[in-house]
């Protein structure tokens, strides 16, 4: 309440992906299945998070900006946690056997990243599992399946249609030119059609951008020659952060030129569209 009343654009609340509940059936979590309540678990810790994140969707309920991201166990250099160190020995050693069940791990860049990227445009008010998204979960037997150079392409052409989508969302119209009631003040969270598509237009890019950033790591895997991965691995993560300016400094710069916001943004597709028709080139191995 009190950052509500300071007028924040945006607010983050990082809760933990136990606090979204609990499945018997081997099947993957998501952040729409229902809380468990009083058959969940009895750690302390697990329920204070709940009860926390069930406040800050009341707050976003009442119109405050809250978006709340639940990563999974972190895993980073400087983990001095005994299961972290205990787990990552294990995996450096070489697996074994593997027992029923299952957890969800994710890198601490990759949760610092997703933090970030849910402060600047979040969906507000639905959690985002940082480490179990829908679209990332089903990734995976997608590339199993049709590979991941495939998955990729077809993430990019999805990603161009959610932006495509987004940009067509106006205060007034939808899908460029259908005239909307525009939001009222009064009116309540996506209530308005224009915010309701532009919230399903949202999702769409979220649900491709998963799957798009495995199956990238997916194919770097098997183009790296032999003995050379991690040299391949590095220069793939220096590669992205030398050039993570272009895109925020092509957005300012045409935004600044035409005094449109949303052609700056549109700007954006112009790096798909190199990505994709370089990716093109490119062979995937079989493996």
């Amino acid at each position: 309440r009190v950052a509500g009343r300071r007028g924040l654009e945006r607010i983050v609340h990082v809760s933990t992906a136990a606090a979204v509940g609990q499945r018997r059936d081997r099947t993957p979590l998501c952040e729409d299945d229902p809380w468990v309540g009083s058959n969940g678990p009895r750690s302390m810790y697990i329920r204070s998070k709940r009860e926390s994140e069930e406040r800050a969707l009341a707050a976003a309920r009442t119109g405050l900006p809250v978006t709340v991201v639940n990563p999974a166990v972190m895993l980073g250099p400087r983990a001095n946690r005994s299961e972290v160190r205990g787990l990552v020995q294990r995996a450096a050693q070489g697996v074994r056997w593997v027992p029923r069940g299952g957890s969800s791990v994710a890198a601490v860049g990759d949760v610092a990243q997703g933090c970030v990227l849910a402060l600047e445009r979040g969906v507000v008010g639905v959690g985002s599992a940082v480490s179990a998204a829908r679209g990332a979960v089903a990734g995976g037997p997608l590339d199993d399946r049709f590979g991941a150079r495939r998955v990729i392409i077809a993430g990019l052409l999805g990603l161009m249609a959610a932006s495509a989508g987004v940009l067509s969302v106006s205060a007034t119209q939808i899908f460029y030119f259908v005239d909307v009631a525009p939001a009222s003040a009064g009116g309540g969270l996506f209530a308005s059609p224009g915010e309701q598509v532009y919230l399903a237009f949202s999702v769409g890019l979220g649900l491709v951008a998963g799957p798009i950033q495995a199956s990238s790591r997916s194919l770097l895997a098997r183009l790296a020659p032999a003995g050379m991965t991690t040299e391949f691995f590095g220069l793939f993560a220096f590669s992205g952060k030398v050039t993570a300016f272009a895109a925020p400094l092509t957005v300012g710069l045409v935004t600044g030129m035409t005094g449109d916001q949303r052609l700056g943004i549109a700007s954006i597709v112009i790096f798909l569209v190199l990505g994709l028709g370089l990716l093109l080139s490119v062979k995937e191995p079989n493996t």
